[in-house]
């Protein structure tokens, strides 16, 4: 009886599986924030809303999601694929398509504020190469933004619910 309860015919139930990566997740967050707060944050405070700080709170957000779905994915004889992350066609055709949408549509709303005298452009505070360096940085920064936010939804939870 009690064996049914957390077993089906082949595998933990999935409400058990979706209980143990949200377990897996909490345990991961938290020490990864206690290690990361003896190490970098006890010594300087928290970072600032840079490109450098936004993408390695990105990459801590990923690892914690990603890490436990690895781990069950392993157990269940499943990939990071079957959960929303193929590996092949990953940066393909739709992902092209995503960024230049999401890019004209930013372009399209900053001509809107500047338009409406919300925002006022009045030339740039760095050189072409810096200018590109932090660009390509916020660019992979927003890359995993939608990563981790994406995963944290639609990855593991939403297969397995």
């Amino acid at each position: 009886m009690l064996k049914r309860a957390f077993f089906n015919e082949c595998e933990l139930r999935a409400g058990w599986r979706f209980a143990l990566y949200v377990v897996m997740v909490g345990a991961l967050a938290v020490g990864l924030s206690l290690l990361l707060h003896f190490l970098v944050h006890a010594k300087r405070g928290p970072g600032p809303f840079t490109a450098q700080h936004t993408l390695f709170n990105e990459v801590f957000l990923s690892l914690v999601f990603i890490v436990p779905a690895l781990i069950l994915g392993r157990l269940e004889r499943r990939t990071l694929g079957d959960y929303g992350l193929p590996a092949r066609g990953a940066f393909g055709r739709r992902f092209g398509e995503g960024i230049l949408w999401g890019f004209g549509l930013q372009c399209a709303i900053m001509l809107l504020l500047v338009a409406l005298g919300a925002s006022h452009i009045s030339g740039l505070a760095a050189n072409a190469a810096t200018a590109l360096k932090y660009g390509a940085m916020w660019g992979v920064a927003f890359i995993l933004v939608g990563i981790a936010e994406e995963f944290s939804f639609r990855g593991y939870s939403q297969f397995t619910l």
